[in-house]
């Protein structure tokens, strides 16, 4: 990249495996957690279990898989000789920032995909794009002053550039540093209380939505109003049979689904 680029990063292996191996478990860590509850699902119906566990299990594997990693960032350091400060001492502290961070966004993303299942496809996306927007192959010195300012954003940013710091560059972070790094992953433990809120939405808002929807477009519309909209650009046209399932069928069912979703409790 160094080359392509033309950019004048120094020890620039060492520079791009230093963020290649903290994002990686980053990604790694909330992948695994996102899909942790849904794949344990058969346990969780047979015995009564914490699922907070099931993305804390992954989240600490992916650890583990990043300290084995460590060997190989070692090596390349060893053979660009790089001199280690005691500053490297705080890599346990990074851990610990980064953890909760990856804990908390791990989560979030598995209360959302039990409910919102294209989350684990769109997760996969938004860590592309993730990966440019975070500096791991470039210097933040190309960065304009409308990029610097949404960098400033990007939680990885600071966790990245504080993994350098004690690793390349042997400079102490400063406690802004550590207070904005330790910030992020209170933060994120903080929002991923969100998660719970999801059973409100899938029990009320979702079947209440849907009744009104069905209820609106069967009884509340005309007939031929509704029946130009629907065949509006669509390959088969729709008419009277159509019609008729919807208003005698669809919205009794719908009717009743969020009787039971409301009177039960139940999550559709």
């Amino acid at each position: 990249f160094s080359v392509v680029f033309r950019f004048d990063i120094p020890n620039f292996p060492v520079y791009l495996i230093l963020g290649q191996t903290l994002f990686t478990f980053m990604s790694d860590a909330t992948s695994g957690a996102m899909s942790s509850i849904i794949d344990s699902a058969p346990l969780i119906k047979k015995i009564r279990i914490n699922k907070m566990l099931f993305p804390l299990e992954k989240v600490v594997f992916s650890l583990l898989n990043f300290a084995i990693s460590l060997i190989a960032v070692a090596a390349v350091i060893a053979f660009f000789q790089i001199p280690l400060t005691w500053n490297i001492l705080l890599l346990p502290l990074l851990l610990f920032y980064i953890f909760l961070f990856c804990l908390g966004l791990g989560l979030l993303l598995s209360s959302l995909a039990v409910f919102f299942r294209d989350v684990m496809h769109l997760w996969g996306v938004v860590l592309t794009a993730w990966t440019y927007a975070t500096p791991l192959f470039y210097p933040t010195s190309i960065l304009t002053d409308w990029m610097w300012t949404i960098m400033q954003f990007n939680p990885m940013y600071y966790y990245v550039t504080y993994f350098r710091d004690i690793a390349l560059n042997g400079v102490t972070p400063s406690l802004g540093a550590n207070v904005i790094c330790l910030g992020c992953g209170i933060g994120m433990e903080t929002i991923s209380k969100w998660g719970p809120w999801m059973d409100l939405v899938s029990i009320y808002i979702i079947p209440i939505g849907a009744t009104l929807g069905a209820v609106s477009w069967f009884y509340v519309m005309k007939k031929d109003e509704l029946l130009s909209a629907i065949n509006t650009g669509a390959g088969r046209e729709r008419g009277a049979v159509w019609y008729a399932v919807g208003r005698y069928v669809y919205v009794p069912l719908a009717v009743i689904l969020c009787c039971v979703a409301l009177f039960r409790h139940v999550a559709f």
